[in-house]
Formats: structure tokens, sequence, C-alpha cells
């Protein structure tokens, strides 16, 4: 039942569509001409319902653009078909669709709106019964255009001369968005600067493609970055693109007799599928992690400069103290010198001798009693006279051996002092000093010892010349005379003080063997001493090296990634800021009619070209015709049958 009744109507609206074609026209038709930037609504004042006067509102409705293109992409004919559904204001009695039309038809009724320049105003009891459906044509460049063009074996080739041809055939489709925005894009920037780019946008389109081939005409397809699916005998490329502001396709293939199908388009406003990472995150994150880093060096570096100027004044004091120790190096070059002289003193001391001279000279003057005659009594004499003059020029000789001693004596303590002064207690060459000072002190005992045997010895040697002198002529008194003599030796123990002087000088001698061990320390101090300084200045050379190091890593490193990483985060902001805008501009345009004013609409755009076909005989024709004929009422009546459903 439901189609016997839809065949009629549709006849019916054929008819009457056919009688209004003229009916409703607006505007006189020029020539399309490509439009200035685009300007969305959002930058309009007429927003809502701030130009309308009571009791009319805004219609709620969809738009369809249907787009006949040649073969190469140019516009043939283009239809707006309007389905209003809705209104605003329930309570208003006009509903207002804006756009400046060519002509208009009611598809759905024989009401009328009342025309304005701009306006389409209709009654709103017309939507009592459901929808509006009308149509219309504008003048107006296409929000994308379109073109084609075709190859046959590398040449290009009108679309009219194709057709019954063979060959390597390729077809190229090139897209251009001509809703260019140019207005500068604004962002808020890392530091929370409101910062402007120039930058030119175009409201983003969506275009959505397909075309058949006959597996029969065509092979070796190539869909390029379309999607090819094999449907009997027939394949189907689809393909979909984001023209921003230009994209181009290619397909190619080999042909026999072509012909082609028609090429259908959809364009729709809308953003493509984007897959979005919060890269802003990341980056932040990188930069904490940078910054972190930043301080960590900025310590280090700050640390660095402590440890150069520690390392540069260690390295100036090490100086002093070479230049000190240089001093001291002296004065063991001094002892040194006269050590050498020293042990020639001590070696040249016969200390045995002098104490077997003594002791032969005492055992002689305790013989004497024994003797039995004035002769020998004489000749012991003699004897003893001559050992006491040999025991006294060893004695001499001894005193200026010790005298040449302390001539260097007063110069080898007054080192000592300095070193026991100029040192830390503990330390090898404060040691030194006490050792030398202790073996000074010992020294000068002995020289007071040695003076105190020199006097006993020459009371010795006149109580001996006395007793050879007066031995004949005065007898008794050469004997208390040698009495004295005996007395003497055996009261100042002359034996033991001679073995304690030559003691002494032993002792000495392995005093000075413990100086010379210890200024063999110091000399290998000083050695490490003088290397010192010429270490410490590389260390410190080391250490600038890596205080220049760190500030470069810093300045050239550090800073410079953080820069760029702030610079990647405006970016980002910026790329932000053109995604929202694109967004915005993909839902802000609504309305092919007009956009400005028909803010409560969406909108879509059919596209479809005429087949490339041979030439057919007379006969061909009027079928074809028919058949076209028959086509076109179908396809119309399935339009309207899909409008009222």
């Amino acid at each position: 039942m439901r189609n016997k009744l839809i065949y009629p109507i549709a006849i019916i609206l054929i008819a009457l569509l056919a009688l209004s074609a003229a009916a409703y026209s607006v505007v006189t038709e020029d020539k399309m001409s490509n439009a200035d930037s685009y300007r969305p609504a959002f930058q309009s004042s007429n927003l809502e319902d701030d130009n309308l006067p009571d009791g009319v509102t805004e219609a709620i409705k969809n738009e369809t653009v249907y787009i006949i293109l040649d073969h190469g992409g140019q516009v043939n004919d283009l239809t707006i078909v309007n389905r209003i559904y809705d209104q605003v204001d329930h309570d208003a009695g006009f509903v207002v669709d804006y756009g400046s039309y060519l002509h208009i038809d009611n598809m759905t009724g024989t009401e009328e709106p009342i025309l304005e320049e701009d306006r389409v105003v209709w009654n709103s009891k017309i939507f009592e019964t459901g929808a509006l459906y009308y149509q219309g044509t504008v003048d107006k460049q296409l929000p994308v255009e379109i073109s084609i063009s075709y190859y046959l074996d590398g040449i290009e080739t009108e679309p009219e001369d194709l057709a019954g041809n063979s060959g390597n055939l390729e077809i190229a489709i090139k897209f251009t968005n001509n809703l260019q925005y140019d207005q500068p894009l604004s962002y808020y920037d890392y530091n929370g600067n409101l910062t402007y780019k120039n930058d030119i946008n175009y409201v983003p389109m969506v275009v959505q493609g397909s075309f058949e081939l006959d597996l029969e005409r065509f092979s070796d397809i190539d869909p390029g970055d379309g999607t090819s699916m094999v449907m009997g005998q027939n394949v189907s490329i689809n393909f979909m693109v984001f023209p921003y502001p230009e994209e181009e396709l290619r397909f190619s293939m080999n042909g026999a007799d072509i012909e082609l199908d028609r090429f259908s388009f959809m364009i729709m406003p809308q953003m493509p599928p984007i897959n979005t990472i919060d890269i802003e995150s990341i980056l932040i994150q990188m930069l904490e992690g940078i910054e972190s880093f930043d301080q960590i060096f900025g310590e280090l570096s700050t640390g660095a400069e402590e440890i150069e100027k520690g390392l540069i004044l260690f390295t100036d004091e090490s100086k002093k103290l070479k230049t000190d120790f240089d001093d001291y190096q002296l004065m063991i070059d001094n002892y040194l010198a006269q050590r050498e002289q020293l042990s020639d003193l001590i070696n040249a001391i016969d200390s045995e001798s002098l104490v077997d001279s003594m002791g032969i000279l005492l055992a002689a003057v305790e013989n004497i009693d024994n003797m039995a005659g004035s002769n020998s009594i004489s000749e012991e004499i003699e004897a003893i006279s001559a050992e006491s003059q040999r025991l006294g020029g060893r004695l001499d000789e001894l005193e200026n051996d010790l005298d040449e001693l302390n001539r260097y004596s007063s110069t080898i303590q007054k080192e000592a002092e300095k070193l026991v002064r100029d040192n830390d207690p503990g330390s090898p060459l404060y040691e030194t000093g006490l050792i030398i000072l202790m073996r000074e002190e010992l020294f000068q005992e002995m020289l007071e010892e040695s003076a105190l045997i020199g006097t006993d010895l020459t009371d010795l040697q006149k109580s001996i010349d006395t007793l050879q002198n007066q031995w004949l002529n005065e007898y008794l008194p050469g004997i208390e005379a040698l009495e004295r003599v005996s007395n003497l030796a055996e009261s100042e123990n002359l034996v033991s003080q001679i073995a304690g002087i030559a003691g002494g000088v032993a002792s000495f001698e392995d005093y000075l063997n413990q100086v010379d061990a210890f200024i063999s320390d110091a000399e290998m101090m000083s050695g490490d001493l003088s290397k010192l300084p010429a270490a410490l200045g590389q260390l410190a050379d080391g250490q600038s090296e890596l205080t220049n190091a760190l500030d470069l890593l810093r300045s050239g490193g550090i800073t410079a990634m953080k820069s760029e990483l702030i610079d990647g985060i405006n970016e980002s902001r910026a790329g932000q800021a053109k995604l929202e805008l694109m967004e915005k501009l993909a839902d802000d345009y609504r309305s092919f009619a007009d956009n400005e004013n028909n803010r409560h609409s969406e909108v879509r755009f059919i596209v479809q070209t005429p087949r490339i076909e041979r030439e057919l005989d007379e006969d061909q024709v009027k079928d074809q015709d028919t058949e076209e004929n028959k086509l076109w009422t179908e396809i119309l009546w399935y339009k309207i049958i899909n409008l009222f459903e």
C-alpha cells in the first residue's frame, strides 16, 4: 500500500518542481569568485537571535549540498537540500533560514516562504506535519576545490579522448582547501605570557571518495594511498584525504577499451582521526629533570670552583714551603760540608794511644820507689819526662782538634735551634734538631773536661820537670815531687779521664751517624717537596679544566637543553592551540548557504562526476536517454523516500 502511494506522490512532486523551477528567484547569477580569507562565525556579531524581530526564531536544520562536476572537476551543477526539523523558540510564529539563494523549491508541500535578500522565512505551522525539505541553488565557491587529470601512457589526455583507448592510465585527483583563516594564533607560553604567532589555518575538511573499475577492462590496478576491494566483476577504490591546504591522490592501472564510472566524494567539516599524545607533560617532566641536573651541576660547579681555589692556594703555600725548605737544605749542605771535616778530625784523634801512654807513665811513677840506683832512677825519670812530653803533645793535638770541632759548634747549634723552632713536634726535622742540641750539650761538657785534664797534665809535666831538674841536687825534694805526681795521678784519675775523652769522641761519632740518618730522611722529604708544587699545579690545572667543563656543560649543554625543551613546550602549546582552533573552525562551519548566521545547522557535501563512455549510435543514445531518465526518476524517488523516512 505504501509503495502505491509513494510513486504517485513522487510523480506529482516532480511535476511541481519542474513548474516552480524559476518561481523563487532571489538574486541574479554571477560567476563564482574566490573568496577572501575565511571569516568564522564566532567572530561575527550576528549570533543567536540578536537581529530577529519578536515572533521570529532561527531554524534547526541539516544542509546537504549536491554537486555535479565535469570530468576535470569543474562545477556543472550545485543544489542545497535543507531539512528543517525544529526551531530554537517553539513559541515563535516564524522560522528564519539564512542564505542568498538563486532559486528555491519546497520539496514537501506547496507552502511558500517569505523571501528576503539573504533570508528565507517560513511559517512555523508548516512543521506541524513534520520536517520541511526544500532545495535551492547558490552562486558560491566550494570549500574544497577538486581537480582531476588523466594521463594515458604518461601523456596528459582530455577525458573525452580516453573512451575506447587502451594503455597505462594514471588518474591524479587534487583537492584544495579554500577556507583559509589567516588570523594570528594565540596561546600562553611556558612563562605564562600571551603569545601571538602568525599562522595560516584552514577549516578542517575531510574528503571521502570512491570509484569502481571493471575488471574486464582494467588490470594491474594500483590504488596508491587508497584501498581496493574486489566486489564481483568490479574493484572498488576507496580513499580519504585531509587537504590542508592541498592533497593529491594518484591511481594507476592498465586499461583496454577504457570506460570509467563516476567518481563520488563526500566532504564534511571535521577533524581527521588524530592520536593525541600529551607531549607537553613529557617535555615538562624532561625539563624538570634537566633543571634538577642543572641544580646538581651548579652545585658541582660551585664546589669545583672552591676546590680549584683551594688547590691554587695549596700550590702557592707548597711553593713557600719549598722556599723555606730550601733554607733548610742550605743548612743541611753546610752541615754535610762540615761533616766531612769532623770525620777527618775524629779519625785523627788516637784515643787508644793516649790511654796507653798515660798508663805507661803512671806505671813508671809507681815503680820508681822500687828502683835500686840513682842511675836507674835517672833513666826512669828521663823516660817519664819523655813520655810526659809525648803525652802532652798528644793532648795538645786533642785540644786543637776539639777546638776545631768547637768552631763549628755554634753554627750547628743555631741551625738545630731553627729546626726545633720552625717545625712541628714529632716531625723528622724537629727530632733532628733535638738530637743535635743534646749532642752539642754533651760536646761542651767534653770540652770542659778536656780543659781540666789539660791543666792537670800541665801540672804533672811541671812536677816531672822539677823532678828531673832537682833529682841529682835535691833527691828528697825530688822524691817528694815524685810522690806529688803519683798522688796527683791517683787523685785525679787521669787514666779514667783520658778514657772518658776517648769514649766521648767515639760517642760523638755515633751521634754524627744518627744526624746523618735524619739528614738523609730530610733530603728525601726535600726531594718530595720539590715535586709537590708541580704536582699540585697539574692537579689545579686539571681541576680548572673540570670547572670549565662543568660551566661549559651548563651553558652549552644543560642551558641549551632547557632552552630547547622550553621551545618544545611552547611549540607543543602552539600545536595544541592550533588543534583547538582547527576543532573550533570545524565545529564552527555549519552551513554552506550562510555560515555566519545559520548557527543551528550542520552541513555535508555530496559530489559526483559523470561517466567516461564511448560515443553511441542514435538507437543506443535513445536507449541510454530512456535509462538515464529512468535512473534520474528512480534516484529522485529514492531520495524523496529517504527524506520521508
